[in-house]
């Protein structure tokens, strides 16, 4: 049995005080349960130059992050994937504006993101970049050019077909098999209603799951391999 942590008692995780985290993982221990991933805020937050052009939902989370207060959170992330005996760190790829779309947000801050690189490396934690529809990185095509421009390989990809669809755009099975050597060994897994515009259980929306994963099976040929399910 596993759980993704992304909130605790009604914050978001990196709003929490570390005896929280350590009184939590006390109890999923009790109940054999293990953390496969700890969901992060990181880097879904301004920069210096940004212009954010829409409202940002971060789960408990201000995106707003004074920039001397951006190393010290990495920090905390990581402190708190030991405590909870965690071996992937999802974070984001910056609140996007009209002049960062893309993969040209990484230089903005890439000193913040080989920081925490390293101490993915130190902590033998897997690090992985959601693609989010309010971030910078949100399709497939800007997925890919991140990995085909990036110097830094120690940062993999969490996919999450359900935002990209949320977007109104597909996924091919071509797309995915180019994306699989830079996937990390978690997925997340919800699917999307056109006629809602809203998330909803898998099968019961548009993504065509069977197909779509087909084309990356051999993420799942890994034992530590994962499909998170988020239920939103």
């Amino acid at each position: 049995k596993n759980v993704d942590i992304r909130s605790l008692n009604g914050h978001n995780i990196l709003s929490t005080r570390v005896d929280e985290v350590r009184d939590v993982k006390r109890l999923l221990d009790s109940k054999q349960i293990s953390v496969s991933g700890l969901s992060s805020p990181l880097f879904k937050w301004h920069t210096v130059d940004s212009k954010p052009e829409m409202e940002v939902d971060s789960f408990g989370f201000d995106p707003a992050v004074p920039e001397e207060q951006k190393k010290s959170l990495i920090d905390k992330a990581f402190e708190y994937c030991k405590i909870l005996d965690v071996n992937l760190l999802r974070i984001f790829s910056g609140i996007r504006h009209s002049e960062s779309r893309g993969s040209h947000f990484y230089k903005s801050e890439e000193a913040l993101y080989q920081y925490a690189a390293k101490l993915a490396k130190q902590h033998s934690i897997e690090l992985a970049i959601e693609n989010e529809s309010t971030c910078n990185l949100s399709s497939v095509e800007e997925l890919l050019s991140f990995k085909h421009s990036s110097n830094e390989p120690a940062i993999k990809i969490l996919l999450d077909l359900g935002n990209i669809y949320s977007q109104g755009e597909e996924v091919s099975p071509g797309q995915l098999r180019e994306l699989l050597p830079h996937l990390s060994s978690t997925i997340h897994i919800k699917d999307y209603s056109t006629d809602t515009k809203s998330f909803v259980p898998v099968s019961e929306g548009v993504i065509p799951y069977e197909k779509l994963l087909s084309a990356i099976a051999p993420l799942f040929e890994d034992e530590n391999s994962c499909m998170t399910v988020e239920t939103h």
